[in-house]
């Protein structure tokens, strides 16, 4: 099993899910302002949506156990500034949904957040999730990862989405 490591890299173009060449985990987090949801409202669904850019290696998906992700009802680390503690800091819910694997470069990943999932979501402020492999590394020294389009992207539609559901 490989170590862990930080790396700043500039990851605008794309967000990893996966291994690297030294066998560290690919995190990213994803940022969602969800201050619009009315305060009384229930949620009674919510998807996270995320488009395949990208594929280095072999699929993760195949490789890295299942694909999921954690929340947090504000900011991991306390803060919705980002900083390297963000990817052990704990989770208001950990795995709260699992990512299907995208077939092709411009398809979508998503999954539906468990009831544990929808109770995170702010209604208040700012949710993140943090999606990763349950399976860190494969061992095989090799790049294995999928990128997913970023927030910065140009195409609206290639974006990262929370897609919530309430009353």
């Amino acid at each position: 099993m490989g170590g862990g490591g930080v790396s700043a890299e500039n990851l605008t173009t794309s967000l990893r899910v996966g291994d690297t060449n030294v066998d560290e985990q690919y995190k990213n987090i994803v940022s969602f302002n969800t201050s619009s949801i009315p305060d009384g409202a229930t949620i009674t669904a919510a998807t996270l949506r995320l488009v395949r850019g990208t594929i280095s290696g072999t699929s993760p998906f195949t490789t890295h156990g299942p694909c999921v992700a954690d929340i947090h009802s504000s900011g991991f680390g306390g803060s919705t500034a980002f900083a390297f503690a963000d990817w052990q800091a704990a989770a208001t819910a950990n795995s709260v949904v699992t990512l299907s694997a995208p077939a092709a470069n411009g398809s979508a990943s998503q999954g539906t957040l468990s009831a544990a999932g929808l109770a995170a979501i702010s209604k208040t402020g700012t949710t993140q999730l943090r999606p990763y492999c349950t399976l860190g590394d494969n061992d095989d020294l090799g790049f294995d990862y999928i990128g997913f389009y970023p927030g910065e992207n140009a195409t609206q539609a290639n974006r990262p989405q929370l897609i919530v559901t309430y009353q």
